[in-house]
């Protein structure tokens, strides 16, 4: 997204939410607008678009979206065929009567977003488990399926100059530890 479409964006925001801009001085509209910049610069204008225009349309706050509402929609854009994790442990549930011998033939026909949930061995251990109680497993996949999703999605909401600059403060802290410097004091007895 170039800075001109950032500009046209927040010139619509400034339209649709009067209230909130009026009285802002220059400097401040001027810092928002190089905020979005550096927060969008790098995705599409027309997905960005329409997650605004999808957030206007739908909010009923007097505020306008934030830079997260706007990463949430896009989000959501991109990926309609997430399973929920009912939907995911239902797929899980219907291959392990058949993993006692075939558990990775069984766990190869799971969809990606679930196989980051599950282990063969683990679906193969509950076809085996003559106690196996589904409330407790469903809980606990369910449980592993929401927090793989959560972890997903943040790291996909992170755009990508975000991402280089938590890379490089991460390895001038690893560069660091390698020279000896300690960042942590160690813990004296």
């Amino acid at each position: 997204m170039t800075e001109k479409e950032t500009l046209q964006i927040m010139t619509v925001l400034q339209t649709a939410y009067p209230g909130f801009y009026r009285g802002m001085a220059a400097q401040q509209l001027a810092q928002a607008e190089q905020l979005w910049q550096y927060q969008f610069g790098g995705k599409d204008y027309q997905i960005v678009w329409a997650a605004v225009n999808r957030l206007i349309a739908t909010r009923t706050e007097t505020w306008p979206p934030t830079i997260g509402e706007v990463n949430e929609a896009i989000y959501q854009m991109q990926n309609p065929d997430v399973l929920s994790p009912m939907d995911a442990w239902n797929l899980v549930r219907k291959a392990i009567p058949h993993c006692g011998y075939y558990s990775m033939r069984e766990y190869e026909k799971l969809p990606e977003q679930v196989k980051r949930a599950v282990r063969p061995e683990q679906m193969r251990e509950w076809a085996l488990d003559e106690h196996f109680n589904e409330g407790v497993a469903s809980s606990n996949f369910m449980k592993n399926y929401r927090e793989m999703q959560s972890r997903e999605k943040q790291d996909r909401m992170i755009p990508d100059n975000v991402r280089q600059l938590i890379s490089r403060v991460a390895d001038k802290m690893k560069l660091e530890e390698h020279d000896g410097v300690e960042t942590v004091p160690a813990l004296r007895e």
